[in-house]
């Protein structure tokens, strides 16, 4: 999966970022994202206190989309026993995340959905349910996909 970078305050693409990639992409914030390291964020003495909130572009889009990706695999794993291949992560993302990241007067998804942890666990247990992820016969997981119980 290709991670894109947006606006922490309306969740468009940044003008840097990757976006209208044609497979499976998702994205996170790009900006005003805190993190351990150089800095002051605090302005307290002590190097346990060093924080920055300088810290973006698609270096802490990855690793939120990845954290993300992770709770969700783990949730599925421990309470379903079931292994989500990347299609079928990409599908419950897009079907569950923020569907935010559109282009001025464009309302398709360039960078794809913003994770919501939350909202994929809950769907997905309504998916488990009620049936089983649907995949076209190739994998590809575009337009065309659908969750069917």
């Amino acid at each position: 999966m290709l991670v894109g970078a947006c606006h922490s305050w309306d969740g468009k693409p940044h003008q840097y970022s990757n976006y209208n990639y044609r497979y499976r992409m998702l994205n996170a914030w790009g900006d005003s994202v805190a993190t351990l390291g150089y800095g002051a964020l605090q302005g307290k003495d002590g190097h346990d206190r060093d924080y920055t909130n300088n810290y973006g572009g698609t270096s802490s889009a990855t690793p939120m989309v990845t954290g993300a990706l992770a709770l969700i695999q783990s949730y599925a794993m421990e309470q379903h026993h079931l292994y989500l291949n990347a299609n079928q992560m990409h599908l419950l993302v897009m079907q569950s995340g923020y569907q935010d990241a559109t282009l001025p007067h464009d309302d398709r998804l360039p960078m794809g959905a913003r994770p919501n942890v939350l909202g994929a666990l809950m769907l997905l247990d309504r998916i488990l349910q009620a049936g089983r992820f649907h995949l076209p016969d190739d994998g590809f997981c575009g337009d065309q996909c659908a969750l069917q119980g």
